[in-house]
């Protein structure tokens, strides 16, 4: 009988809280690098910066010569500012449509279908059966995290393995992972132009993960867990929740194999982007964005002009533009 292996201390790339902590700091720190410029441009000069945007979506020939007449600085930062805001709207906006659509499923109390043992198991957080033939099982609630199960899923399971799956959710549960995990998205996806985020997510998931594996465990046993994975292999879970499913081949191998090395925690993509985000950094702190005093009395004279005048026909022009942007969206979504 082969001596269990000693488990070597976890790396940086394995503590999760620290994980979700280096996320934050650095979603942070590129909030207010934006914020810091948006300053430096004062606050007369973003309200035209703004009124020079609204010209140019609404197809004015003024506003574009005088975007193009603006210093490098300001435009990478208007770039930025205008990417970056937009990214985050539409983050919480798919967070918000997902939760809605979460409140709406039809599903009945765990207690209810024959499945009391797994109710009681938590006192603190409902567990609810979708009735749904698919097979998946998933933690949700921003404020309160409730565990969510498909018949479907319960079908297939023994009874061992249903504990498995539900002990894995509550563990979620218990540590507030939806509202972590929609937090942290949320802010990888406003800064997507910093893809590091997105690996420091991707690996805080997996660890998250990981500790509900531990806690499945401790209650049931190995085989049972890689059970109930193998059946939820094939499911999404969504943008707001923690699923079963989410890394669940890798989960697989470590079950058996606490030696198998975790996947990288940054990818190339993510240091080049790094490393161009330092640059740009350091080229607006040489080069701070800034107008000219007649620059910004000028494109403030055209802003009040645009908002005071031809406040009607821009607005038309803008809603004309984001009509066609979001029409063409949800066309090539179609036709892909």
């Amino acid at each position: 009988m082969s001596a269990e292996v000693e488990p070597r201390s976890p790396s940086f790339g394995e503590h999760a809280d620290l994980l979700l902590a280096v996320l934050m700091l650095a979603a942070a720190a590129a909030l207010g690098s934006l914020v810091g410029a948006l300053v430096e441009i004062g606050h007369s000069g973003a309200l035209a910066l703004l009124g020079v945007l609204i010209g140019d979506l609404s197809a004015c020939y003024k506003f574009a010569a005088a975007t193009l007449a603006l210093p490098p600085a300001v435009l990478l930062l208007i770039a930025i500012v205008v990417v970056s805001a937009c990214a985050g709207a539409g983050a919480l906006l798919r967070l918000w449509r997902e939760q809605r659509l979460l409140a709406r499923l039809p599903r009945v109390p765990a207690d209810r279908v024959g499945f009391a043992s797994l109710a009681n198991l938590h006192a603190n957080v409902p567990i609810e059966v979708v009735p749904s033939p698919t097979a998946s099982a998933f933690c949700s609630g921003i404020l309160r995290p409730r565990v969510l199960i498909t018949a479907g899923l319960l079908e297939r399971l023994s009874g061992e393995e249903q504990v498995a799956a539900v002990v894995h959710e509550l563990e979620h549960a218990r540590a507030r992972g939806p509202l972590k995990v929609a937090s942290a998205r949320a802010l990888a996806r406003t800064f997507f132009w910093l893809p590091a985020l997105g690996d420091l997510l991707d690996r805080y998931v997996l660890l998250c993960e990981l500790e509900a594996d531990r806690a499945a465990i401790s209650r049931t046993s190995r085989s049972a867990l890689a059970g109930a994975l193998v059946e939820v292999i094939q499911s999404r879970s969504p943008a707001g929740a923690l699923g079963m499913a989410d890394f669940a081949a890798i989960r697989i191998d470590r079950l058996f194999d606490r030696r198998v090395p975790l996947p990288r925690l940054f990818r190339r993509r993510s240091i080049v982007a790094a490393a161009f985000a330092t640059a740009t950094a350091v080229l607006l702190a040489l080069s701070p964005p800034a107008l000219a005093g007649e620059q910004s009395a000028h494109l403030h004279s055209m802003s009040i002009a645009l908002l005071v005048h031809h406040a009607g026909p821009r607005l038309l022009g803008l809603l004309a533009v984001l009509g066609v942007v979001i029409g063409g969206r949800r066309l090539v979504a179609r036709w892909i």
